[in-house]
């Protein structure tokens, strides 16, 4: 039979305690053995570009709580900076500025605060 012809055919014996009995012969048309690969791989197209959705979803996701959660840890660390500043600078020279307004108004009894620090607002009071 020339090989263009020939039809895919699946063979094997049918036994019955060790003897044959039958053989199971199956044929397939090439054209619907291409059909359902045809099938497969549409299935195989469609569930890629599924994965790849929800993967770039996934991705997308990702990336607005990272934003989010920077913006929020900026917001944090900004706050406490400025928290810290006011603490530690700009409350201790606001006092010194009040003790130097008083003291040029004649109150030599005004205590000046912050004369016990070791650093710069220390040295300027």
């Amino acid at each position: 039979m020339p090989e263009a012809s020939r039809k895919p055919t699946l063979r094997t014996d049918i036994l019955s305690e060790g003897d044959k009995i039958g053989v199971l012969e199956m044929v397939f048309s090439r054209q619907r053995i291409r059909k359902e690969i045809a099938k497969v791989e549409g299935n195989t197209l469609s569930l890629l570009t599924e994965i790849e959705k929800e993967a770039k979803a996934s991705v997308h996701g990702l990336i607005v709580t990272l934003i989010v959660s920077g913006a929020i840890l900026v917001a944090l660390l900004a706050g406490m900076g400025y928290f810290l500043f006011r603490w530690l600078v700009d409350d201790p020279l606001q006092g010194i500025a009040v003790a130097m307004k008083r003291l040029a108004q004649g109150n030599l009894e005004t205590p000046i605060p912050g004369m016990e620090r070791r650093d710069k607002i220390g040295a300027m009071a």
